[in-house]
């Protein structure tokens, strides 16, 4: 999977975090997707590009 923006990951996060509770594999992705997208706002300065 290649996620090209960060509205990306957290589009992923969101599908992947509504299955959660469900299958234990999507909890797992959710939350490095979590991780990923706090990753890279933070190296961006908390800014988003447009």
């Amino acid at each position: 999977m290649r996620l090209h923006s960060v509205d990306e990951v957290q589009g992923a996060y969101m599908v992947q975090y509504r299955l959660a509770p469900t299958d234990p594999m999507a909890a797992d992705v959710a939350r490095a997707l979590k991780f990923a997208a706090q990753q890279l706002t933070s190296r961006r300065g908390g800014k988003r590009r447009g």
